[in-house]
């Protein structure tokens, strides 16, 4: 789920300012207003319109897939939506239930 966006340094307007493919460029915000871009339906499309169902390998049968949606936009982008986890974490996330055992173990 999008909840923020990016400004480069031109007024380029981005789902994630680490994105810097110029196909990712919702519009620029010295010719359009930035709430217009964020409105707009079809902006940001490639990051709104993501789910689970999309995943690929561990990311996909996740328990918190839903949620996480493998991660970052731009590494999904970048490496082709491969997963990231290695195989020997799969049976550590099985078990955890609670997102913020999840968000703890990241952290560290």
């Amino acid at each position: 789920m999008l909840i923020n966006l990016g400004i480069l340094h031109n007024c380029d307007i981005l789902g994630c300012t680490s994105v810097r493919d110029k196909n990712f460029i919702e519009g620029n915000a010295k010719t359009t207003p930035i709430k217009e871009i964020w409105s707009t339906p079809d902006s940001f499309s490639w990051n709104r319109k993501m789910t689970k169902n999309k995943l690929s390998g561990l990311c996909r049968i996740c328990l918190f897939g839903n949620r996480c949606l493998g991660g970052c936009s731009n590494t999904r982008l970048t490496i082709g939506r491969k997963y990231l986890f290695r195989k020997k974490y799969l049976k550590q996330l099985e078990i955890i239930e609670d997102l913020d055992v999840i968000m703890t173990k990241a952290r560290k």
